[in-house]
């Protein structure tokens, strides 16, 4: 994913557990941390991967200053389509191994999340 993105998450830690699952997500993103809902880090399958990616996209935007860190609960959920579909394109360039450019996009307010279906 580091080379897809190139981006170096040598810090990034991953947890699993209830985090997610109480905003109603499947994971979220908040600085050098994800966070995946119980049974959602599948990181041997394709899925997987795909939301490993869309996760490392949103990484690359707070990076980037295109969405601002968080810095409460209430201010982790953005239902800002055009961050979420970038997240969601590049997830998938990234899972298929291909180069996953986060380019620049109007600034929103908090981060997305990806909502359990």
């Amino acid at each position: 994913m580091e080379r897809a993105f190139c981006a170096d998450f040598c810090n990034m830690k991953v947890h699993e557990g209830t985090d997610a699952k109480s905003l109603g997500a499947i994971a979220f993103t908040r600085g050098r941390e994800i966070h995946f809902a119980p049974g959602e880090y599948a990181q041997h399958s394709l899925e997987g991967q795909k939301s490993i990616g869309h996760e490392l996209a949103h990484v690359v935007q707070q990076r980037r200053k295109i969405v601002p860190l968080p810095h409460d609960q209430q201010s982790l959920v953005n239902s800002d389509p055009v961050l979420e579909n970038q997240a969601d394109s590049r997830g998938e360039q990234a899972a298929r191994g291909e180069h996953a450019k986060v380019g620049n996009l109007p600034v929103a307010r908090n981060v997305n999340i990806a909502e359990l279906g």
